[in-house]
């Protein structure tokens, strides 16, 4: 529908459109005043129709969204941090099982670590982008020592099984895994290293890269006892990659991701810390091949698979390889162990579902 400014301009003539642009302007001028007008009209009566009450929920609420229009969000406004809690079910536990729970840690006074582990990872140079989500964080309180935070590190190889094939004897209980036996391990801070001596024949991994840097001319830090230093004693940089080695040559880049003082929503037990704050899930699980089910067994050089190495569950291992208990054909087995932190959660609550029912 063509307005009533439009309609008048159609009707000018030609000499009239030679001064349109000053038709124009005082057209536009005097649309401006009549709806200037006419909204006064309407904004007076619509007041005079409202309560006191409503005119003053109607202020209030003016107001406030002036308010929040006005106070915009900056990035480098103080991001709210989560409350820091125990999700795993063995700390849970010893927390339902104590009498009465000790509060002990201090909000505002104590400080809060929060790690952040990643799977080993093979880096390619060629790759752009590594996408790497860490496995684990811990929360740890600032007066803990660096082993216990080491002793958190999730790490399936520390949990394999020590004594290769065992295919004769499959029922044979586990003796000894990788990590009991090697239990040299070192973290790489801010260019000091931190070394587990707690057993006199553990291996200090930073001999040979002193050893190394002196060849390159590289200047490192001093080497320190893990169980002596706390949190609150390092000197490192916020979400900056640091190094943890073991079992030889698995290592873990780790950050910390913030430290802060304990607030009130935080765990304040401190013999629940450390604890995992977060698990991821296995994006990649292995699995059984044959029914889908988690892996238990890893078998090698065996005629029977149609792959080398195999996955098989306990079920299907036993009835694919065995007869009567006794082995058929020539291979070798291992136990495999995938994500041990999962596997001590399942047990928790088995042995409480065990315990309900009696």
């Amino acid at each position: 529908m063509e307005s009533v400014y439009l309609k008048e301009l159609k009707s000018y003539s030609i000499s009239e459109m030679m001064n349109f642009g000053e038709k124009y302007i005082e057209l536009l001028n005097k649309r401006e005043t009549e709806n200037f007008n006419e909204n006064e009209n309407m904004t007076q009566t619509g007041l005079h129709q409202l309560s006191t009450e409503e005119k003053i929920e109607k202020k209030r609420l003016r107001t406030a969204n002036e308010s929040n229009s006005s106070s915009k969000k900056s990035k480098y406004d103080r991001k709210e941090l989560p409350a820091l809690l125990p999700i795993h079910v063995s700390d849970i536990r010893v927390k339902q099982n104590s009498e009465k729970p000790v509060y002990d840690v201090k909000p505002g006074h104590d400080v809060i670590f929060l790690f952040k582990v990643y799977p080993p990872f093979t880096y390619d140079p060629n790759r752009r982008h590594h996408s790497v989500k860490p496995s684990v964080e811990i929360a740890m309180l600032g007066h803990q020592t660096l082993n216990l935070f080491c002793d958190k590190i999730v790490c399936n190889d520390k949990y394999m099984e020590v004594g290769g094939d065992i295919s004769e004897t499959p029922d044979t209980p586990v003796k000894i895994r990788l990590g009991e036996k090697h239990k040299s391990r070192m973290l790489y801070i801010g260019n000091t290293f931190y070394i587990d001596r707690s057993d006199p024949n553990n291996i200090d991994y930073s001999e040979n890269i002193r050893e190394w840097g002196k060849n390159h001319d590289l200047h490192f830090g001093e080497t320190l006892n893990m169980h002596e230093q706390t949190c609150l004693d390092l000197v490192a940089r916020l979400r900056y990659p640091y190094v943890y080695q073991h079992l030889g040559g698995c290592e873990h880049v780790f950050k910390i991701e913030y430290a802060r003082l304990v607030e009130e929503k935080d765990c304040l037990e401190s013999k629940l810390y450390p604890f995992y704050n977060y698990i991821a899930r296995s994006n990649n699980p292995k699995l059984c091949m044959a029914c889908m089910e988690l892996s238990q067994w890893i078998v090698f050089d065996s005629p029977r698979m149609i792959s080398n190495p195999s996955f098989l569950c306990n079920s299907c291992f036993r009835s694919y390889h065995y007869i009567d208990g006794k082995k058929i054909g020539t291979f070798s087995a291992v136990r495999y162990w995938d994500c041990p932190v999962f596997a001590n959660v399942f047990d928790e609550v088995s042995k409480e579902g065990t315990s309900s029912e009696k």
